[in-house]
């Protein structure tokens, strides 16, 4: 008799992740994994301590899978522009892969200073000063701006089904970042001290 193959971290939190790509992070629970290893639960909390230990590792997962796609989707050159549209093409090729990243967890409660100084989106912001040359808080709230345009549109998508191809989503965010970025200049120029 050939021996039973062992179970791994990896692989549980690999059908994790299947799982909540194909019925959503509501329907991770223990006994729903353990079906789709063809297991008891036993296996699962003998190599994590609880369901929260095993989220954690899951979060952490979906966080490296969100992350690495973000990484081929943005250009340098303009991060702000290619960022937001990289953000609401990852919500509509995984779907509650995002629902689970960015709509059931709301962020946990961060606010948008917090979000705006989040190490992750620094290089955005430093790039937006640098393409716009809007002072730092400008290109702080350009940023912010198209964030919640992203975030919206990226909601909508996943949420109402509505038609958005990849072209005109990056075409509204191209218009989103010159239209912020005007709104911020305008208001920089208004309040420089007239030159003598």
């Amino acid at each position: 008799m050939p021996p039973k193959a062992q179970m791994t971290r990896e692989k549980i939190l690999s059908a994790a992740v299947e799982l909540i790509r194909s019925e959503g992070v509501e329907k991770l629970n223990a006994r729903s994994l353990a079906a789709a290893l063809h297991c008891s639960t036993n296996p699962i909390f003998r190599l994590f301590k609880n369901m929260e230990d095993l989220k954690t590792a899951v979060r952490k997962e979906l966080d490296r899978i969100y992350n690495g796609f973000m990484d081929e989707h943005i250009d340098p050159q303009n991060r702000l522009i290619t960022q937001g549209t990289a953000y609401v093409e990852f919500a509509r090729q995984e779907p509650e892969f995002f629902r689970s990243l960015f709509l059931d967890r709301c962020m946990m409660g961060a606010d948008l200073d917090q979000i705006a100084h989040a190490w992750w989106n620094r290089e955005t912001i430093e790039n937006v000063a640098a393409l716009t040359q809007l002072g730092p808080e400008s290109a702080q709230r350009v940023f912010i701006h198209v964030w919640l345009f992203s975030h919206g549109m990226a909601s909508q998508l996943i949420s109402n089904g509505i038609v958005l191809p990849p072209e005109e989503v990056y075409k509204r965010h191209e218009m989103a970042f010159l239209a912020f970025s005007r709104l911020e200049r305008e208001q920089e120029e208004t309040k420089r001290p007239p030159t003598p």
